[in-house]
C-alpha cells in the first residue's frame, strides 16, 4: 500500500484522512463562528458558570464563605472584576446567608497589554439579569472610585475577593482602599 501524500510526483487524495483529519476542522470553525454570539448572551449567563477561576478556586472561595457563614448571620461579600458573574453566581447558589456586592466597569472595560484579566464586553444589565437580584447588588465603575463611596457609607464587608485589573499598581490601590 502506499502512503499518503505524495507519491512519485503525483499527490493521491484519500477519502478517509480527509474525512477524519481535515473536514472536523473546517466544522467546528464554522460551527463556533456561527454560535459565537449566543456565548455572550444573558440566557448563556443564566445557564453556565462564566468565570476566569478554576473549579478549585471557586470551590475555596465558598469554603471560606461557609465558614464566616457559621459564626455570623449575615456575611457580606464584595469582589472587584466580576467579568460575567459566575464567581458570584457559582457562590449565590451554595451559600444561605451571604449578600454579594459586585464592582465591575462591565461595557466599558478596555483590555490593554498590561492587564491580563479575561475580556469581553458583558453589560451590567446582562450580568445583573443572569444573578437575579436575590442577594445580589452591582455597581459600575473604576473600583477605586467605588470602594471610596463605599468608605463615606461606611459600608463593611467580611470578605472581599480582588479579581479587577491584574496590574500590580491597580491591585495595591484595591488592596490599599478596601483596607
Amino acid at each position: 500500500m502506499k502512503p499518503y501524500g505524495f507519491t512519485n510526483g503525483d499527490y493521491r487524495f484519500n477519502v478517509k484522512k480527509f474525512i477524519k483529519n481535515i473536514l472536523p476542522t473546517f466544522l467546528v470553525v464554522y460551527f463556533v463562528k456561527r454560535n459565537l454570539h449566543k456565548k455572550f448572551t444573558t440566557e448563556y449567563l443564566r445557564n453556565n458558570y462564566v468565570s476566569d477561576l478554576t473549579d478549585s478556586e471557586k470551590w475555596t472561595l465558598l469554603a471560606f464563605l461557609l465558614m464566616l457563614e457559621k459564626s455570623k448571620k449575615e456575611v457580606n461579600y464584595l469582589e472587584i472584576g466580576i467579568y460575567a458573574g459566575g464567581t458570584i453566581k457559582f457562590l449565590q447558589e451554595n451559600t444561605a446567608a451571604t449578600h454579594f456586592t459586585g464592582i465591575d466597569l462591565f461595557e466599558d472595560f478596555k483590555p490593554s497589554e498590561d492587564n491580563t484579566h479575561m475580556w469581553k464586553n458583558y453589560t451590567k444589565t446582562q450580568v445583573w439579569e443572569s444573578l437575579g437580584i436575590k442577594r445580589v447588588y452591582l455597581e459600575k465603575g473604576d473600583s477605586v472610585s467605588v470602594l471610596r463611596s463605599f468608605k463615606k457609607t461606611e459600608k463593611k464587608f467580611d470578605f472581599i475577593f480582588i479579581d479587577g485589573n491584574h496590574t500590580y499598581q491597580a491591585t495595591k490601590d484595591d488592596l490599599e482602599q478596601a483596607l
